[in-house]
């Protein structure tokens, strides 16, 4: 098993911006792969229903580097209260071997 994490982040941010996060994250270990996409987002926030366009952020790691990756996202995370949300997903033998072997 591999665990799925996603975090959204600032549509103001260029495709430079988010994948030099993305890129980050891999490098230091955090994270085996990141991928990226533009998504439309409502919630609410402060008394206000919002609407807007984010960028979506998954990143696939492991049970072992969760809280490193948890951490560095909380810490550089644009957002006052970024959302930070991973599960547990099942993967090919092959593929959960490559994910641990890039996380340490």
């Amino acid at each position: 098993a591999i665990v799925l994490l996603e975090t959204t982040l600032p549509s103001g941010w260029d495709e430079q911006q988010v994948e030099a996060l993305a890129t980050s994250l891999v490098e230091a270990g955090h994270a085996a792969c990141a991928q990226r996409w533009r998504i439309h987002s409502t919630y609410h926030w402060e008394s206000e229903i919002c609407d807007e366009q984010e960028w979506c952020l998954r990143l696939k790691t492991t049970e072992s580097a969760l809280q490193g990756l948890v951490a560095t996202l909380v810490t550089d995370h644009p957002y006052d209260e970024p959302q930070v949300v991973y599960w547990m997903a099942g993967a090919s033998d092959g593929y959960a071997d490559w994910v641990r072997n890039q996380t340490g």
